[in-house]
């Protein structure tokens, strides 16, 4: 079966775009595809569901386009380049902050970064905003929403607010385990609110959240308002899994 895997001095060649998105600036792309050597990308794969110029990729941000690739290896990962137009100079912060995230756990792991480009864990499935949990097993959407709720409080332990988990449809991939990606507006710098974030999300404001609190937790939107307000008050492990009690969660594994 055909895949369109392209050899960095291809890409250089005939996909320049894509190293220096939108500018197409031949300076900018040979910085990106020096930097791509030195990390260890042999070559990019060019899929995925997002469209640029007729060419598939992963995804595209304000900040970055991600892109399949390859290391010298062979093992298959993603990449985020950075775009000419975007409001930072580099993506060294990023890579940093997500560092910190695998260290508790959580996000794609980190393989290498420089200043334009990060490699990271391939992670593949259905972003949580094209999630459809009535299509799953009662027990298996429990799991998930434990799983990631966890994973949102080891985030506030360590004070990193991820900063866009009130709307998370495409910063989080549900696949054989559900992924927090993205930490590019991540800060150290402000009150965490991983947990009430992503749990205002699940129950309160998203495409699921009546079926959430009705089917799964059987609970009022002001009872869940409540709990949240508590934990934002409390912080403590204590409170934490005193909302895991609540949203009875606390049995699944």
């Amino acid at each position: 079966m055909y895949r369109p895997v392209f050899r960095l001095n291809e890409i250089l060649k005939n996909y320049l775009f894509l190293l220096s998105y939108p500018e197409e600036t031949r300076q900018e792309a040979e910085k990106r595809f020096e930097e791509l050597r030195k990390v260890g990308i042999e070559a990019l794969i060019l899929e995925g569901p997002i469209e640029v110029k007729n060419v598939r990729i992963l995804g595209k941000g304000h900040a970055s386009l991600v892109i399949k690739g390859k290391l010298i290896e062979g093992e298959e990962v993603a990449i985020k380049i950075l775009r000419t137009d975007a409001d930072r100079s580099s993506l060294e912060r990023e890579a940093e902050l997500l560092r910190l995230a695998n260290a508790v756990g959580v996000g794609p792991r980190l393989y290498n970064y420089a200043k334009h480009v990060i490699v990271m864990e391939l992670v593949e499935g259905v972003r949580i905003g094209e999630w459809d949990p009535t299509t799953y097993k009662k027990d298996d959407v429990m799991y998930v929403i434990r799983d990631l709720l966890e994973q949102c409080r080891r985030l506030d332990v360590i004070n990193l607010d991820h900063g866009e988990l009130s709307n998370p449809a495409k910063h989080v991939i549900i696949g054989e385990r559900p992924v927090i990606l993205d930490f590019e507006s991540a800060s150290l710098n402000r009150r965490p609110s991983n947990v009430t974030s992503l749990a205002q999300y699940l129950f309160i404001s998203g495409p699921f959240s009546d079926y959430f609190r009705k089917y799964l937790i059987r609970r009022s939107k002001e009872e869940v308002i409540g709990i949240l307000r508590k934990y934002k008050r409390d912080f403590n492990d204590e409170v934490f899994k005193d909302m895991l009690r609540f949203f009875n969660l606390l049995h699944i594994s």
